[in-house]
């Protein structure tokens, strides 16, 4: 018989029968973490607990698949990585906190492994294909739980990672998370954000999600081939933010195509909204995905540095782009500290999205030149004298673009 890690709690009690310090131990029948939280009526949290994987002799454990049941009301659960071999002062495994709250035990968090927003799902890797962990890992379980009832009821949650041997595993599983920084909808508007992420190397895409919050109407996902035209058809589609659509298949994806993808907002209310966690005060636009074999280079499987490009949705040049940039407050350009908690500032945010798609690319790289040859005269107030001398070619190409 297989041991598992379970834990329980409830928002007001915590059940110390339920809660275990011992890591799960791995077994053929899998690794499951269980929570359980009794929420009053009308409520609505998310909660954060820490669990940790298993120990094994050579150091790590193989994930071949997994399931998941919550029960009705619940909006979504997430199982991320964390940054922590072991837990800080003032945590304990197995001890529910709000999210982000005063402790913020999100800080610690990195990628998600599974954020799934349909009440049950089961998933099977391909034979061979594996996602690895550490042994004795430090994960991180959220529940987002609702009860829309007029009476107190529980909020359930089982979770199964299933396991197999390291023997048995020939290709590595990744999940791919693509999140765009820039998000501008105006009041009263109508609006479109959107990115896209190059692939370097083979993939077979066997998932794919996408997501946005309140104000989204539509979102699309599109695979640009190397060479050749872009996509005109979808293949992935979405209305519905609460149960959004999911591609199930297995798609071949060759070195050098683009994932592109884009969200339609629909503003009815007198302020704007930008790029941020919260549901209800911004907005996301996000496409993430299972594939394999993982990318060697951990910023492809981010989007990040020169794998994104293709932000602005608008009509400005890299120059006027540029020009709209060094009018934006100090200090709001994008950092990349969290995986999916990105700050970056609303007048930074909007002038990447009112520029033409091709401005982005250079207006990152004439900002990198500028990062990395003029720190010093940045830091000393003399940016533009440096970035002339030192990164010509770079701004000769920003300043003479056009959009296409």
């Amino acid at each position: 018989m297989s041991r598992s890690y379970r834990s329980c709690f409830a928002l007001s009690t915590l059940v110390a029968a339920c809660s275990s310090s011992d890591p799960a131990q791995p077994s053929p029948d899998g690794i499951t973490f269980s929570m359980v939280a009794q929420l009053e009526a009308g409520k609505e949290v998310h909660l954060c607990q820490y669990v940790q994987m298993p120990t094994s002799a050579d150091g790590e454990i193989w994930v071949s698949g997994r399931s998941h049941q919550y029960n009705a009301g619940s909006h979504h659960y997430g199982l991320y990585r964390t940054t922590i071999d072991s837990l800080p002062d003032g945590f304990d495994f197995n001890q529910p906190q709000d999210c982000w709250g005063p402790t913020d035990p999100m800080k610690y968090t990195t990628d998600f492994i599974v954020l799934e927003q349909t009440q049950r799902a089961s998933v099977d890797f391909p034979e061979g294909v594996g996602l690895r962990f550490k042994s004795g890992e430090i994960l991180m379980v959220q529940l987002h739980a609702l009860n829309p009832q007029a009476v107190a009821a529980d909020a359930t949650l089982d979770v199964e990672l299933k396991t197999v041997a390291k023997s048995k595993v020939v290709s590595e599983m990744s999940l791919l998370q693509f999140y765009d920084p820039f998000i501008y909808v105006p009041p009263q508007a109508d609006a479109k954000a959107g990115m896209r992420c190059q692939i370097p190397n083979d993939l077979t895409l066997m998932e794919g999600n996408g997501h946005f919050h309140l104000k989204g109407v539509d979102f699309q996902a599109f695979l640009d081939p190397p060479q050749g035209d872009r996509a005109t058809i979808s293949f992935l589609e979405s209305t519905d933010w609460e149960h959004p659509q999911q591609y199930q298949g297995t798609m071949s994806i060759p070195a050098g195509s683009h994932v592109r993808f884009q969200c339609q907002y629909r503003n009815p209310d007198a302020r704007p909204y930008i790029q941020g966690q919260d549901k209800f005060e911004n907005e996301m636009c996000m496409f993430w995905g299972y594939a394999y074999p993982a990318p060697a280079d951990r910023m492809a499987i981010n989007c990040a540095g020169p794998y994104g490009d293709e932000f602005g949705v608008g009509t400005k040049t890299c120059a006027e782009t540029t020009a709209c940039l060094q009018l934006c407050p100090a200090g709001e350009a994008p950092s990349f500290g969290v995986a999916g908690r990105v700050d970056v500032g609303p007048c930074f945010q909007k002038c990447m999205v009112e520029s033409c798609p091709n401005a982005d690319a250079l207006v990152a790289r004439q900002n990198r030149c500028i990062q990395m040859q003029c720190q010093a005269e940045c830091a000393a107030g003399d940016c533009a004298s440096c970035a002339i001398a030192k990164c010509a070619d770079e701004v000769t190409a920003c300043q003479t673009a056009a959009c296409n």
